[in-house]
């Protein structure tokens, strides 16, 4: 349309007119979309004025203009004016394009760039926001930002149900009977069905004082010792009573029931305990999410241009782009329109372009010819693990279990748990607390929170269920790591400074309800290396100064190395008999290559 319009010009006005409106229409073209796009435009333009003289020198000619202007353009809008002006007269000067170059061929382009200068800048700045923002695809980031806040209200409507329903736990609770009342009941119990019926009682030699007095200094014993005997029974019921068998019988049996209730109370009220501590964990991650998705993307215009740019200049034709977040949070969402591409260099380009780490963390195939790709800024340091056990002498089955787990994308927990004693009830013990640990990290909730449930669940359970606890959690961001031990021998952090020990005196999880684990959080360096291992280790050594000499022996360089040298060491010590289950995890942090 553009090529026709300009020949109709050419034909009906001048031509110097159309050269005149070239001009000008490059420079607000320039102006209010500048893009390599200004190119095709003085190209179109050019070939009106080939087609009307029979020369495509004019097409040379508008090309050089627009170079000129493209290039300026950023710099000062009435230096690119001039910039197109020069232009001109140099192709004339080195290639003579017009022949004769009169009054007539200067002109036009002298009026079209002078009108370009005295149009004011609010104006034309006004036009290039407008067809900024067409371009810019206001609608899905809108949108976008708009779902997130949807969410992030429903989110935090969800936290208020459970943080009600946390409430309501606690609100409503069984209705106690304490020992005194209990001991009131049993006496009263006592006293209407076996002294009723009494011989004595109804001769009236047996006074209900007298009975009552004897009866609950008798249930006290009962409450102390759990079941009463003859020579529990006071002296003031035992010289005068007739039925003093039926009374213990009746007493045990009370006393019995009075236990049973005690235990189901107690069971009830820790079970509830647990549901309020769970919507609690649930309210809080919840809150979180809503917190995170309620937070505005900001989308960085800038870099979105300055990404597409360097992509295109490295061979990547991409449809749309997306740069949203900042700092750790940044994110690169894009569609490429190539079915095949080296992914690795597509990486690099965008990290070097950003001057950050990025890699790659989703893909999506949208069509035959596009791929939906995301990228967010890669954790600077990694791990790798080595783990090597040996199960007590004699015993079929290791009590000993471990857990090595990215719980997040920079969250790398590793932990061992120790059963107490060896064998499958062991091993199981200790599988479900770990279970149990690693499925509450994943979820989100606090360490504080899970710890205290877990114990919990064990110590209530009927059986004697504990279970030693060593967990480390390493932040591959900060290259830091959380230690929390219960009743853990000790760790070591293996590094070129020497070997740093990590103590813990709590008690193993299950034995009581509420226990405080030893926590402690430590920087760590490049190249250290985290040795954890379980008491069947540390008895075998004896002290903390032997595994500290067996370490700086030894190179700390390969995980699995080291775990096996650990535990072939303490098997030496053990005469190739272990006492009890043997386990050795070692964990090594390094900075990953950009």
């Amino acid at each position: 349309v553009l090529v026709v319009i300009g020949v109709g010009v050419c034909n009906l006005v001048s031509p110097y007119v159309w050269k005149g409106l070239c001009a000008f229409i490059l420079l607000i073209f320039c102006f209010v979309s500048p893009s390599a796009s200004s190119l095709l435009i003085s190209a179109l333009t050019g070939v009106s004025l080939s087609v009307y003289y029979g020369n495509v020198n004019y097409v040379s000619t508008l090309l050089v203009w627009g170079l000129a202007v493209y290039s300026l353009m950023p710099v000062s809008r009435y230096l690119s004016a001039s910039a197109l002006i020069m232009s001109d007269c140099v192709c004339q000067l080195v290639f003579s394009v017009y022949g004769e170059y009169l009054i007539a061929d200067f002109l036009p382009i002298i009026v079209a760039s002078a009108i370009f200068c005295m149009i004011p800048t609010k104006p034309l700045l006004l036009i290039k926001e407008r067809l900024s923002l067409f371009k810019d695809k206001q609608l899905s980031r809108q949108a976008i930002n708009r779902n997130r806040l949807m969410l992030s209200n429903r989110l935090y409507e969800l936290s208020s149900v459970f943080t009600e329903m946390s409430a309501a736990f606690n609100t409503f609770k069984l209705n106690d009977l304490s020992p005194t009342e209990a001991k009131t009941v049993i006496t009263r119990q006592i006293l209407d069905t076996v002294c009723e019926s009494c011989p004595a009682n109804q001769k009236g030699s047996c006074t209900r004082k007298k009975r009552t007095d004897g009866i609950e200094r008798m249930i006290d014993i009962g409450f102390a010792k759990g079941k009463l005997s003859f020579i529990d029974m006071p002296k003031i019921i035992a010289d005068s009573c007739a039925k003093a068998t039926e009374i213990i019988y009746c007493a045990n049996k009370l006393l019995a029931d009075y236990r049973n209730y005690s235990i189901d109370k107690a069971n009830v009220a820790g079970g509830r305990e647990l549901l309020s501590q769970e919507a609690d964990g649930i309210a809080e991650i919840l809150r979180g999410l809503a917190l995170e998705t309620g937070t505005l993307l900001s989308f960085q215009k800038k870099t979105e241009k300055l990404l597409s740019d360097s992509l295109l200049k490295s061979g990547f034709l991409i449809s749309e782009l997306l740069v949203y977040g900042d700092g750790d949070r940044l994110s690169i969402s894009l569609i490429i329109t190539m079915k095949e591409y080296s992914l690795e260099r597509l990486q690099r380009v965008i990290s070097n372009t950003l001057n950050k780490p990025m890699i790659l963390c989703d893909k999506a195939n949208v069509t035959d010819e596009k791929t939906y790709l995301v990228f967010k800024i890669k954790c600077t340091y990694d791990a790798v693990f080595g783990i090597a056990k040996v199960d007590k002498f004699g015993s079929e089955i290791s009590g000993d279990t471990h857990s090595v787990a990215r719980i997040s994308d920079d969250k790398f927990l590793v932990a061992l748990s120790d059963g107490m004693g060896s064998g499958e009830k062991a091993e199981r013990v200790s599988a479900t607390a770990l279970s149990l640990i690693e499925c509450f990290y994943r979820a989100g909730l606090n360490s504080d929170l899970i710890l205290r449930t877990v114990n919990k669940l064990l110590a209530i359970n009927s059986e004697d269920s504990f279970t030693a606890l060593d967990v480390c959690i390493i932040d591959l961001k900060t290259c830091s790591a959380d230690f929390i031990k219960y009743g853990s021998p000790y760790g070591f952090i293996v590094g070129e400074n020497g070997v740093k020990i990590v103590e813990g005196n709590s008690l193993p999880l299950g034995i009581l309800d509420e226990l405080k684990p030893s926590v402690c959080t430590t920087s760590l360096e490049n190249e250290n290396m985290l040795l954890m291992v379980t008491d069947g280790i540390s008895d075998a050594f004896g002290q903390a100064d032997e595994i500290i000499d067996y370490l700086r022996s030894v190179p700390a360089l390969n995980p699995q190395t080291l775990a096996d040298g650990v535990l072939k060491r303490a098997l030496e010590l053990s005469n190739g008999k272990p006492a009890d289950d043997m386990t050795v995890l070692a964990v090594r942090v390094f900075k990953k290559a950009l």
